[in-house]
Order: structure tokens, then C-alpha cells, then sequence
């Protein structure tokens, strides 16, 4: 079952949490992947979830559509890159974990990207993207980048948008929550 916004829904801080929540009404809350000490300022001024951040939502379950995921976890994915997107500091680039393309790919929000490590390609979803940056959170449970760094599922991380790998035509992708 797929949840769809309503007027009640609610973002919050959780300081017992230490984590940005979402409440879905009485009886229900998310408690999203982005805790305190990743939080921009804006989340300091969260509240009702706006009309952009329901269309936004929807685009994320849209694209989600194309992977064979139970439709709680594609909710959990949407409402995660959701709160990310909107609440999560500004980063650096960290694009020397991946390979260097030929050229800067195009993208947008909430499209299914690849990133290429010495391990293999990896899929991640575009959150944000700049003229030549693009913030991107991890689609796989763990993601090896090097000795001393690995990035799980829902993690982000802003990379050139040379390091984009062309993606194939839309297909459906196996499960990697």
C-alpha cells in the first residue's frame, strides 16, 4: 500500500531521536535516515508538507515504480530522499570515489543514476542538482567506495556530473533494500 499526503501530515525534529520525522497523522510517524548532525537550518523551520514537497513525493514514487520493491519500501525511499533533499546540509563533492565519464551527464530530480566504483556500477537517485554537481543518496543496502569508506542505503553524496554513467533505457530493477 502506497501512502498519499494529506493536509495533516507534519515534519518534525525528533530530539529524543536525535531524527527527522514525519507525522502521518494520530497514530502514524516516519522516522527518515537524517539525524541531527546532518540537518541544514531549514529543518529548524519545518512543518506542514507543502504542496511542492507532495509533488515531489509523488515524482519519487513514480520513478520507484520501475523497481520490484514492495511498496513499503519504495514509500520508506521516497519519504528518506525526500527529507534528505529538503533537510540535508550542503556537502562537498566527493567524486574521487567514482570514475570520471567523458562528459557531463544531464539529470534532474529523482532520476536513477549510476556511479561507477572499482567494485561495479552502483544506482543512486539524484536529489539536487547544480551546474555541475549533483547530489545523489545510495539505492544499494552497502557500497564499498575504498578502505576506509562505505556508503549504505539512503547515505548521500554530492559527486561531479561527469562521474554520471549514462544510463540504459528504463527497465525494472531487482531489489537492493
Amino acid at each position: 500500500m502506497l501512502l498519499h499526503p494529506n493536509k495533516t501530515w507534519r515534519w518534525f525534529y525528533d530530539p529524543t531521536l536525535q531524527r527527522m520525522t514525519l507525522l502521518l497523522g494520530e497514530q502514524m510517524q516516519f522516522v527518515s535516515e537524517l539525524d541531527g548532525r546532518k540537518m541544514s537550518l531549514a529543518a529548524q523551520r519545518a512543518g506542514e508538507f507543502t504542496c511542492d514537497q507532495t509533488q515531489r513525493y509523488l515524482q519519487l514514487l513514480d520513478v520507484l515504480q520501475g523497481f520490484n520493491w514492495p511498496d513499503p519500501i519504495k514509500v520508506q525511499t521516497a519519504l528518506n530522499a525526500l527529507a534528505l533533499a529538503e533537510y540535508h546540509k550542503p556537502v562537498m563533492p566527493q567524486s574521487w570515489f567514482f570514475e570520471q565519464g567523458s562528459q557531463m551527464q544531464p539529470c534532474e530530480f529523482a532520476e536513477v543514476v549510476s556511479l561507477k566504483t572499482q567494485c561495479g556500477l552502483a544506482r543512486f537517485i539524484v536529489l539536487d542538482v547544480e551546474p555541475t554537481t549533483a547530489l545523489c543518496m545510495c539505492l544499494e543496502k552497502e557500497l564499498v567506495l575504498g578502505a576506509a569508506k562505505t556508503m549504505h542505503c539512503f547515505e548521500v553524496i554530492k559527486v561531479m556530473r561527469d562521474r554520471l554513467v549514462e544510463d540504459e533505457p528504463p527497465k525494472v530493477f531487482a531489489q537492493a533494500v
